[in-house]
């Protein structure tokens, strides 16, 4: 919510506070950046703290610094967007040890539950803070401020001493620093970076994509198309998840999928642009769901937090540093076409990654999916 309500109001703040498109683009790009670069904050929070206050840390860290954007000009929204993201990193590795905590059964299914939770209140924030929270609070500083309390509420409802199960896990003493190393830590760190990738850079490129080829009329649609079926494609994984099934089937059909629908995008946009959006926002948000679940699914109960605070470093850096790389492309060849290269490769690595020879995920997966 925090994140998804910036986006409505930008041309207001960037009119009151002057800033440049430069300005404008850091502060969307910030928050991706600190996942990348906080997570591991994240994973020493868990080993110290244990699970739930660490999620009550982050939840806290993030209604402050969603409140503190609007304070004081440009030097407190950029600050408060750094601590956002800061405070969002911390999470990441959170719930997955939550969710190997409270649902070692469940794992699958429970991460689906969290993940519709991430996707409702993206669809709230986006779709409700013009129309709704701009005018009944009558600014955007207070709009921002708003998007936070629910935050706050979250983190009072994990102090309620109404759980059955313990705060931190009985193991004793937990490392925190990923294992870098381990080939495990960068092919989930690939999968998730992968659906980042395809998501973030198509909605990065596809506007101007469309003004550039001539079809600006469009780019509404097809914004709200990629945005849309997302709800849809955490159902799809909730189900499968309570049937047991094997995500490698789904993750391969995905890539194929979402690198047709790229097809669709850049070579007729006219007709099949909006199915195209269509199905890269559909297979992008599987794509990201899966990956939320293979810490919990593949990692020891005193390893969760280090394997899921490595993936999300390695796949944030990549959904910041892989879009940059297509606008580079797109610059210095003048084919507006190659923006979407990067984000058919996105789609590639998380169809394949699973499958890579080495260590085998494939048979940890059905073990612990069983």
């Amino acid at each position: 919510m925090a994140v998804l309500a910036l986006p409505p109001v930008l041309p207001d703040i960037q009119r009151q506070l002057h800033l440049s498109e430069t300005a404008v683009g850091a502060l969307t790009t910030l928050p991706v950046l600190m996942l990348a670069l906080g997570a591991v904050l994240g994973s020493a929070a868990v080993a110290r703290l244990g699970p739930r206050f660490s999620l009550v840390a982050g939840l806290v860290i993030v209604g402050v610094a969603s409140g503190a954007r609007g304070l004081g000009g440009i030097a407190a929204l950029f600050v408060a967007s750094v601590a956002l993201g800061i405070g969002i990193a911390i999470l990441q590795p959170t719930m997955p040890s939550i969710t190997r905590t409270w649902f070692a059964s469940r794992v699958g299914f429970a991460t689906s539950l969290y993940s519709n939770g991430i996707v409702v209140g993206e669809a709230l924030a986006a779709s409700l803070t013009l129309p709704l929270v701009v005018p009944w609070t009558g600014s955007w500083q207070k709009a921002l401020a708003i998007w936070g309390l629910p935050a706050f509420l979250a983190a009072g409802l994990l102090l309620l001493p109404v759980f059955t199960v313990p705060v931190r896990s009985s193991v004793g003493p937990l490392k925190w620093w990923p294992r870098w190393s381990d080939s495990l830590t960068w092919r989930t760190g690939l999968l998730q970076g992968g659906g980042s990738v395809l998501y973030f850079g198509t909605n990065a490129f596809l506007p101007t994509y469309l003004h550039a080829v001539g079809h600006p009329d469009l780019v509404a649609p097809c914004l709200a198309a990629l945005n849309s079926p997302q709800l849809a494609s955490a159902l799809l994984v909730a189900v499968l998840a309570r049937r047991g099934a094997s995500p490698h089937a789904l993750l391969a059909v995905c890539s194929v999928v979402a690198i047709a629908g790229l097809g669709a995008i850049v070579y007729a946009p006219a007709t099949l642009g909006i199915a195209g959006s269509a199905v890269v926002g559909f297979c992008s948000a599987v794509a990201f769901i899966v990956a939320l679940a293979m810490p919990a699914l593949l990692a020891g109960p005193e390893d969760v937090h280090r394997l899921a605070a490595g993936m999300t470093t390695i796949s944030y850096l990549a959904a910041f540093l892989f879009p940059l790389a297509g606008g580079l492309a797109w610059q210095l060849s003048g084919n507006s076409a190659l923006a979407f290269l990067p984000e058919a490769i996105g789609a590639f690595l998380f169809g394949t990654v699973l499958v890579w020879p080495g260590r085998s995920m494939g048979r940890r997966l059905a073990i612990r999916i069983q």
